[in-house]
């Protein structure tokens, strides 16, 4: 899977992190390109809490319109700020699966 931000085109990868929650990677010609994702207590396996502030704003927006996540169905806090949780698309969790 693949999204453009900022005059990039970016390959997705989806991985866990240590503590087992979902991670949104992305990656330029190999190299990491930014985190999506943060790993949250309370997020359920099947979730995902997206980074849309700061340096990463916009990225749940990307990810929707690459087909990633889904609309946010809750949010959990993160600081300051509200992080929406997400449940990844069918193809994102085919991709996922495939490596």
């Amino acid at each position: 899977m693949q999204l453009h931000r900022d005059d990039q085109h970016l390959d997705i990868k989806i991985k866990r992190y240590a503590s087992g929650d979902l991670a949104i990677l992305l990656e330029a010609q190999g190299e990491p390109w930014a985190v999506a994702s943060m790993s949250l207590p309370g997020l359920a396996p099947d979730e995902v809490a997206i980074k849309d502030y700061s340096e990463n704003e916009g990225m749940l927006s990307d990810l929707l319109a690459a087909g990633v996540v889904e609309q946010p169905h809750r949010h959990l806090a993160a600081g300051f700020v509200q992080a929406p949780v997400c449940r990844l698309t069918a193809a994102a969790r085919a991709a996922q699966a495939n490596g």
